[in-house]
């Protein structure tokens, strides 16, 4: 979930993903302004397809913050997400698994 949302934050801030945010750093004081938080919270929207308020990012300002709330939102447990997630196909992919887990009832 961390490599996804930093792969997010680094989309709408335009920068490689490799230039990393400080996990306790505030994502305002990385550079993102209002109408960037509004992008984040819906390009994360979309990739988790999950509705998200509109305060996402002044309620969760850093990118530790962010990703346990939607961790815990996903009722995702570390043992269940990777550390490292290559692409968005593999986040597709954890995604639909876990849907496919809740729908079975295992979850």
């Amino acid at each position: 979930m961390e490599a996804h949302v930093r792969s997010q934050i680094a989309r709408v801030l335009d920068m490689p993903t490799d230039d990393q945010i400080e996990p306790r750093q505030r994502l305002f004081d990385a550079g993102i302004d209002s109408l960037m938080s509004v992008e984040l919270k819906n390009r994360l929207e979309a990739s988790l397809e999950r509705p998200l308020r509109s305060t996402l990012i002044f309620d969760y300002p850093t990118t530790e913050a962010l990703t346990n709330y939607l961790a815990e939102l996903l009722n995702l447990t570390q043992e269940q997400v990777p550390l490292t997630v290559e692409s968005d196909d593999d986040i597709a992919m954890l995604l639909e698994k876990e849907l496919a887990e809740i729908q079975k009832g295992k979850i």
